[in-house]
C-alpha cells in the first residue's frame, strides 16, 4: 500500500511509468492524503480479476463506514487498478 509520495518518489515513478503524474500532479502529494495505492498479495500486475476482486471488498467495507472513494479501475476512471482515491 502506499499513500503520502515525496517528490523524489513520485517523479521516479512517473520516470519508470508506474505513475501517470509527476510531483503535484497527484492528490498523493497533497499533506493530506486523498489517494493510494493498494495491491492483492502476491502482487500481479496483470491480475485484474484479483484486483477488482480487492476494490469490491474496499467499496463494501467502505460503503458500511460510509466513505466515498473512487477506484482507477471502474469505468471512465485512469485504468490504474492500483489506485483508490477518497472524495
Amino acid at each position: 500500500m502506499c499513500g503520502w509520495r515525496s517528490e523524489q518518489e513520485q517523479n521516479e515513478l512517473y520516470r519508470q511509468g508506474r505513475s501517470k503524474h509527476k510531483f503535484g500532479q497527484s492528490k498523493q502529494n497533497l499533506l493530506k492524503c486523498k489517494s493510494m495505492n493498494l495491491a492483492p498479495l502476491p502482487i500481479d500486475y496483470n491480475d485484474r480479476d484479483g484486483f477488482a476482486m480487492l476494490a469490491g471488498i474496499f467499496k463494501a467495507l467502505a460503503f458500511d463506514e460510509d466513505v466515498r472513494f473512487r477506484w482507477g479501475g471502474d469505468p471512465g476512471r485512469s485504468g490504474d487498478i492500483t489506485e483508490f482515491e477518497l472524495l
